[in-house]
C-alpha cells in the first residue's frame, strides 16, 4: 500500500485520511489507532469492483465514484453520516474508534508557547525509536533561552501518566499513602493543572501539591527518576534556518553545551535584516534623557519572535543601552549600569564627600590589599550613588527593580547634595570599621604555618566573597553594613585555630561549608548561558547576583559562621542549620 502512487481521487483523500489517523495515535499513544494493513485490505476489497485491475482501471473507475461533499474541504472533517453506503472514501465511522477529537487536540496541541514564540510539537508512537514520545522544535539560535522546568510539563495530555509514573517512584513510605494511584491522581490532577496554567516551575509544585495531600514533605530528590519511561521526558530536535534537523536530546542542558558555539554564531546572523531602531538606543550616555525605558520588546530572531529585555551595559568606561535575552541578567545589569551613571553625574560631589570620610587614608591603606590605586575610592562612590539615589530604603532585606523613567529619575534627584551628604555619613560611619577588620584578618593570616592550609584556603574562599564587587552595586545595605563583624568572627576563628588546631576547626566548620558549596551550586545554575554573554560588548562586567530566598540564604550562611566561631558578637536574626534546611527546602 505505501509503494502504491496514484491520481485517483478517493485514494488520495483516503492517504490523507490515514495520516491524520497516525497523528491522533502518535499523540494518544492509543493502540486502535494503529489501522492494520488486513483492515485496509477488507476495506478496500469490499468496495472496488472486480474488474479494476491495475491503476489505469482504478482511476478511470474514481471518475465515475461521488466523492462525499466535505471531501473537497478536509480529510478529518468529514462526518460519519456523510458517507455513502460502501464509499471507497474511508472516514472515521470506517475504524469503529469512539473518540473525541477536538479535545484531544487540545490536550496534544501542535504548538507549545515559550515565551511569545509558538514552538511546533511532533509526536510519534514508535517504543524503542529516538523520536518516541513529544519532540519539541527548536531553531538552534534559541536553544539557550528554553528551561527544564517548562519542558517537564511535556503537554497536557501526557501529564496524568507522567504524574502516576512519579508517585510509582517515591520511596515505600509516601508510595504506600497514595494508593490506589490512579484515584490519587485524579484527585491531584486538577491541581497540577492549575499550577501549568500559572506556569509554575513543574518540580516545586509536584511536590507542593503531594506535601500538601500527604501533610509531610515531597522533596524532589525523593522521587527515582532511572525508570521513567523516555517518551515521558520532552525531546527537544534543533533545526538549522532550513528547517533541518541537526541534532536531537532529551537532555537540555547536554544539548545547550554542545550548540553553545552554533547558538553563538546563529544570533548575529538572525540580526542581519536590519534589527529594529528604537528611540530609547543610546551608545554612550552622560545623563538619563530616556522618556521611559521599556522592560520588554519582541524582536524576530532567526524566524522566531522572541522577547528580549532593554537593559545598560558598562564597558570601557562607556555606559550604553542594549538588549539581551535573559531577564534576570537585564535587571542585573540595569542596577549596575543605573548606579555607574548615578556616579557618573555626581561625581564632583561624590569625590568631594570621599575625601572628608573619617579616616580616610588610614581605611585606604588597610584595604590595600583588597581594592589597590583608585578602585576603593571607585567602589565607594558607586556605593555613595546608590545608597543616595537607588537603593534609598536602607534597611530593606530585598533587591528593590530600579526605576525606568525620566520623572523618576529627575525626582530621584530633589535634594541631592542632602542625598548624598546621607549616604556618606552612614558610610562613614561603617568603613573604619570595615577596613580595620580586614587588616586584623590579614594580619593572622600573614603568621599561619603550613599545617595549616584547608583552614587557610576556606578562609580566603569565604573573605573573596566578601569582598566581591557586587557590595557596590547589589546587595542590600543591610547585609554590606554586617561585614566588618563577619571579618571579626574570620578573626576570631584565626586565633581560636591555634589552640584547637586544623582538624578540630575544619569539623567545626563542615557545616557551612556545605551549605556553601549547595549555595555555590545554585549560584553557578542561574548564570546566563555563554551565548547570551557572548552577545553582549567585551569588557562588560556579567554575574547574576542572587535574588529574594537564595541571597537570604546566601547571608544566613555567613550568620551561621559567626554562631559557630563568636558567638559572643551576636547574629543578626537568629539562625540555625534547621532554619537553613527549610530555606533549602523552599530553594528546591
Amino acid at each position: 500500500e505505501n509503494q502504491f502512487v496514484s491520481r485517483a481521487r478517493f485514494w488520495q483523500h483516503n492517504q490523507a485520511f490515514l495520516e491524520t489517523v497516525k497523528e491522533f495515535g502518535d499523540k494518544t499513544r492509543r493502540r486502535d489507532l494503529v489501522v492494520d494493513p488486513y483492515v485496509l485490505t477488507d476495506f478496500y476489497r469490499a468496495r472496488i469492483p472486480q474488474n479494476v485491475v491495475d491503476r489505469v482501471t482504478l482511476e478511470k473507475w474514481d471518475r465515475s465514484v461521488q466523492p462525499p461533499a466535505s471531501t473537497a474541504n478536509r480529510a478529518n472533517q468529514i462526518k460519519p453520516d456523510e458517507s455513502p453506503i460502501l464509499s471507497p472514501y474511508m472516514t472515521w465511522d470506517d475504524l469503529v474508534v469512539n473518540i473525541d477529537r477536538d479535545a484531544i487536540q487540545q490536550r496534544f496541541p501542535s504548538k507549545i508557547e515559550i515565551g511569545v514564540s509558538q514552538l511546533p510539537v511532533k509526536y510519534l508512537y514508535e517504543p524503542g525509536d529516538q523520536a518516541d514520545g513529544v519532540s519539541l522544535v527548536v531553531p538552534q539560535a534559541i536553544v539557550h533561552q528554553l528551561h527544564n522546568e517548562r519542558l517537564e510539563w511535556l503537554v497536557p495530555g501526557l501529564l496524568e501518566e507522567k504524574l502516576a509514573c512519579l508517585i510509582k517512584s517515591l520511596p515505600k513510605r509516601l508510595r504506600r499513602q497514595l494508593v490506589p494511584v490512579p484515584d490519587t491522581v485524579k484527585l491531584l490532577l486538577p491541581k497540577m493543572v492549575e499550577r501549568e496554567r500559572q506556569q509554575a516551575p513543574f518540580w516545586k509544585s509536584i511536590c507542593e501539591v503531594l506535601s500538601g495531600f500527604l501533610g509531610e514533605a515531597v522533596k524532589q530528590t525523593d522521587f527515582e527518576l532511572a525508570g521513567m519511561p523516555e517518551h515521558l521526558r520532552m525531546r527537544v530536535e534543533l533545526v538549522d534556518d532550513k528547517g533541518v534537523a541537526v541534532q536531537s536530546s532529551r537532555d537540555l542542558t547536554e544539548l545547550q553545551q554542545t550548540q553553545r558555539t552554533v547558538a553563538a554564531q546563529a544570533l548575529p546572523v538572525a540580526l542581519v535584516g536590519k534589527p529594529p531602531v528604537y528611540d530609547w538606543a543610546r551608545t554612550s550616555m552622560d545623563t538619563w534623557d530616556i522618556e521611559k525605558l521599556p522592560d520588554s520588546v519582541v524582536e524576530l530572531r532567526g524566524g522566531v519572535r522572541l522577547n528580549m529585555y532593554p537593559t545598560l551595559v558598562v564597558a570601557k568606561e562607556k555606559i550604553a543601552t542594549a538588549l539581551v535575552d535573559h531577564e534576570p541578567l537585564a535587571q542585573q545589569l540595569f542596577r549596575r549600569g543605573m548606579t555607574s551613571l548615578f556616579s557618573k553625574i555626581e561625581r564632583r560631589e561624590i569625590r568631594s564627600q570621599i575625601q572628608f570620610l573619617p579616616q580616610w587614608t588610614t581605611s585606604s591603606l588597610w584595604l590595600s590589599d583588597r581594592y589597590a590605586g583608585d578602585r576603593l575610592k571607585e567602589l565607594i562612590g558607586e556605593l555613595m550613588a546608590r545608597l543616595a539615589f537607588i537603593d534609598t530604603q536602607w534597611n530593606t532585606e530585598t533587591v528593590i527593580p530600579v526605576f525606568r523613567t525620566k520623572v523618576e529619575f529627575e525626582i530621584s534627584r530633589i535634594k541631592r547634595i542632602e542625598r548624598v551628604a546621607g549616604a556618606a555619613a552612614e558610610i562613614g560611619r561603617w568603613l573604619p570599621r570595615f577596613a580595620e577588620a580586614n587588616h586584623k584578618v590579614r594580619s593572622l593570616l600573614e603568621k599561619t604555618p603550613a599545617n595549616w592550609s584547608e583552614n587557610v584556603r576556606t578562609i580566603r574562599e569565604q573573605l573573596a566573597a566578601l569582598f566581591h564587587e557586587s557590595l557596590s552595586y547589589h546587595v542590600p545595605w543591610c547585609y554590606v553594613r554586617e561585614i566588618p563583624r563577619y571579618l571579626q568572627a574570620i578573626a576570631v576563628r584565626l586565633d581560636r585555630l591555634k589552640s584547637v588546631g586544623p582538624t578540630k576547626d575544619l569539623a567545626l566548620d563542615a557545616t557551612a561549608t556545605s551549605y556553601w558549596k549547595d549555595y555555590s551550586l545554585r549560584m553557578a545554575n542561574i548564570q546566563a548561558s555563554p551565548t547570551t554573554v557572548q552577545t553582549l560588548p567585551a569588557g562588560t562586567a556579567i554575574r547574576i547576583e542572587p535574588t529574594g530566598p537564595l541571597l537570604e540564604y546566601r547571608w544566613l550562611i555567613e550568620e551561621l559562621r559567626v554562631s559557630l566561631y563568636a558567638q559572643q558578637l551576636g547574629t543578626r536574626v537568629s539562625v540555625s542549620p534547621k532554619r537553613l534546611d527549610k530555606l533549602k527546602e523552599q530553594l528546591q
